[in-house]
């Protein structure tokens, strides 16, 4: 709406007669529609009586014809007569003065537009000085085509001339500015992103513009200034509507949803392009009349367009989000044609603004197709980001349950050798008892050795009953986190007599802890503790263990000789396996130390996610 309302301030308002701008003269005009050729102007001025009121809006074109209109004009302070419309092939004037003078003038798209007595994309002639201000004027029109011709007719002073030519400068500025812009923008993505629904948005805006240079009359300005050599907007309608349905079928996936729906499609398109390709050349279907062919033409760009809203909202209601702006520029653009064919087709009066509906609505429609696929982006980044996100979270499913795995098979092993070997270790060193005691005094050296292998026996027993600890905690199933972390710790301290500082604050009796969760914070501390034997030459080990509603915090800390974090490579610390548990769990890692001061392991755990 942005573009309409632009435009709206860059013209001047006009109503059905005098208004800030211009006069509009239309119902002055009376017409005469006759055999193409036959009739000389000498005789139309002489066949007042068979002219008919013109009662706009009316469509002059009509085949085999010419339409001639007439009318005598209060010009006052006019200057200009501009007949608005650019689609009118040959336009010819004749100014007849009060002393009998006439004045002979011509425009319109075939002829050269250098002839031009203005210069204007428009059809627009100077109006000769005239005594007492009115003049009797004679129009000829004439298309080559059976294209509606919307008859309308403005006087302006040459002020508001000026200022009209300006303003119109100001919209065709913005309107090409804005293509232009749209069109890097998109062959930017297209090459960046390697999608061709890119190109063919850019092709079907490419078309666009070249119909609004067309229809606007900037074609003959800029690019054919001796004359036009072949009409040429119902090929550039043809091309738009082909490039309309491979964008849609490309940027909504159509082919691969719905594949005879995406034949179809391209039928169509394909021959609206056909034809309107074929009109360049003035080829004709062979007993159809040229008025059946261009409105089954016409009716072919509307099935298109029609077409890009259908399959959009199909799309859509199929959960395909990125289709809404495909179904919003299209109503904008088929609701601005609808004006402008209203006007041109003259289903309704003349007024300065339906002419440029087109416009209006292509570059809305481009505006809202570029927020399509700007849309597209962000979908697709949200859709790769939650795939990622499933992939990471599947990956973290599979390493939990390969830690819970290893576990498993830990606590197998840990179980065999607690019951077999450990079971096994107790009767030898039983039977090694039994054995002494028997031999009494009588054999003391035997007996010395006897006893020697019962301690080495015992120390083996306690070697593997750690060893068998350290695989699976059995104290943790048996009497809870709280103990089998108590036990562990001062067991490990005791090795080095190293001092303990342990406090454990939480509630066992309530909600349990997930399994994972106390294997988890189990295996963190042990492997802290390991670190602090092998390396830290502490004193003192102070352990934390907090729960806090759906968060537990452990922290272990020692009064070492401490490490700078920056330049140590893990290595083995093991600092990556706890931040890799931790990680698997939703939760996270801080390990702060510095040389001559210790370090502190702090690792927090959702409990939810367990």
């Amino acid at each position: 709406m942005l573009a309409l309302a632009l435009y709206l301030c860059c013209v001047p308002a006009l109503g059905n007669g005098q208004g800030e701008g211009g006069a509009i003269i239309t119902a002055d005009f009376s017409i005469l529609q006759a055999p193409r050729g036959e009739l000389s102007p000498d005789a139309a001025w002489q066949m007042a009586d068979a002219f008919k009121p013109l009662q706009p809006p009316r469509n002059v074109n009509a085949p085999g014809k010419e339409a001639w209109l007439r009318a005598t004009l209060d010009i006052g302070n006019a200057r200009v007569l501009e007949i608005p419309g650019q689609l009118f092939n040959y336009v010819d004037v004749w100014f007849r003065l009060p002393d009998g003078e006439i004045i002979h003038d011509y425009s319109g798209v075939l002829y050269p537009y250098v002839d031009r007595s203005i210069k204007h994309t428009n059809v627009a002639f100077p109006l000769p000085a005239a005594p007492g201000g009115r003049i009797d004027t004679l129009i000829r029109m004439r298309n080559d085509t059976s294209h509606s011709m919307h008859f309308a007719a403005i006087l302006w002073t040459g002020e508001d001339w000026d200022n009209r030519l300006m303003m119109l400068r100001l919209w065709y500025g913005v309107f090409f500015g804005g293509i232009a812009v749209l069109l890097v923008y998109n062959g930017f993505l297209a090459f960046a992103l390697r999608d061709v629904s890119y190109l063919f948005y850019s092709g079907y805006l490419s078309a666009l513009a070249f119909s609004v240079v067309l229809c606007s009359g900037l074609g003959e300005e800029f690019l054919w200034p001796q004359g036009k050599p072949a009409h040429m907007i119902l090929a550039a309608s043809g091309i738009g509507s082909l490039f309309v349905v491979a964008f849609a079928n490309s940027f909504l996936r159509v082919r691969e949803r719905y594949p005879r729906t995406a034949r179809y499609s391209l039928l169509l398109g394909i021959a609206a392009a056909v034809l309107g390709v074929g009109s360049i050349f003035e080829l004709a279907v062979p007993g159809v009349p040229r008025a059946v062919t261009a409105l089954f033409f016409h009716l072919l760009v509307v099935s298109s367009s029609l077409y890009f809203i259908g399959i959009s909202i199909r799309c859509y209601v199929a959960g395909m989000q990125q289709a809404r702006f495909l179904i919003i520029s299209m109503l904008a653009l088929i609701s601005c044609m609808l004006v402008y064919w209203s006007y041109t087709y003259a289903f309704t009066t003349f007024n300065l603004y339906s002419g440029h509906f087109m416009e209006i609505g292509g570059l809305l429609e481009g505006i809202l197709l570029s927020l399509a696929l700007s849309d597209r982006i962000n979908i697709l980044t949200a859709e790769r980001r939650a795939a990622q996100q499933d992939s990471l979270e599947y990956q973290r499913l599979f390493s939990r349950g390969l830690i819970n795995a290893q576990e498993q098979e830990k606590k197998a092993l840990s179980e065999k050798i607690h019951d077999s070997v450990g079971h096994a270790m107790l009767v030898l060193i039983n039977n090694l008892k039994g054995i002494a005691e028997q031999l009494g005094d009588s054999s003391p050296e035997y007996r010395a050795r006897i006893e020697e292998q019962v301690r080495y026996s015992t120390s083996l027993m306690n070697e593997i009953r750690d060893i068998s600890h350290d695989l699976h905690p059995h104290i943790l199933a048996r009497l809870g986190l709280s103990t089998a972390l108590e036990s562990t710790i001062e067991r490990a301290a005791a090795s080095r007599s190293i001092a303990t500082d342990i406090d454990i604050d939480i509630d066992e009796s309530g909600a349990e802890l997930p399994n994972d969760i106390e294997i988890a914070v189990y295996r963190i501390v042990q492997e802290c503790l390991n670190n602090v034997l092998k390396y830290a030459d502490a004193r003192t080990i102070r352990f934390r263990l907090t729960r806090e509603q759906d968060m537990l915090q452990a922290v272990v800390e020692d009064d070492g000789k401490g490490f700078d974090p920056a330049s140590v490579n893990d290595g083995g610390l093991g600092f990556a396996e706890i931040a890799g548990r931790a990680n698997l769990l939703g939760g996270k890692l801080d390990v702060a130390s510095a040389p001559g001061r210790g370090t502190r392991v702090s690792i927090r755990l959702p409990i939810a996610q367990g």
